[in-house]
């Protein structure tokens, strides 16, 4: 499906200078009630797709590339463990990308987004952040960090809010 993908876009536009890989997979169920089928589809969606994108674009005089990566790979949050995993390992595979690719190797690391009022999350996850005083990321905060990234002349960052002591907690 990727090398599809490539070709339709090569069809397109024969110059691609940059590759974000912002693969996600569902999360927030607790390591006890994940299957093994379950865990690896939702690690697969950091793992393989990582390691596919740069195989059919990796060719392309890229001028970056971005994997967007979480918070969870510090945290390790209840009810992330293959997201955690799978983050963690696009955190290294990016390292090791950035010693052997020509063009910029970039991560950032997103806490919790904004999602709108027509995202589905629990309601346990709401509670465990509010409980950890955890506060959402605003799409224009996460487009601007994404811009300084790629502006700078750091390869990693991380970006995630929380309650300040001014704020009223209920």
């Amino acid at each position: 499906s990727l090398e599809n993908a490539y070709k339709q876009i090569k069809q397109s536009y024969p110059n691609i200078h940059g590759v974000i890989n912002s693969a996600v997979g569902a999360f927030d169920l607790s390591l006890q009630k994940t299957d093994e089928k379950r865990f690896q589809s939702i690690l697969s969606a950091k793992v393989d797709v990582s390691v596919w994108m740069t195989e059919v674009f990796g060719e392309e005089p890229l001028d970056f590339i971005v994997f967007f990566s979480s918070i969870q790979s510090f945290m390790k949050s209840p009810g992330f463990s293959s997201y955690s995993s799978g983050c963690t390992f696009i955190d290294s595979f990016a390292f090791q990308l950035s010693k052997t690719r020509q063009y910029k190797t970039k991560v950032i690391n997103w806490g919790f987004w904004s999602l709108g009022s027509g995202a589905r999350v629990s309601e346990a996850l709401k509670i465990r952040q509010a409980q950890a005083g955890i506060k959402t990321i605003e799409p224009n905060e996460g487009m601007e960090m994404l811009e300084r990234l790629l502006n700078g002349s750091i390869n990693q960052a991380g970006l995630t809010k929380g309650v300040t002591p001014t704020d009223d907690i209920k």
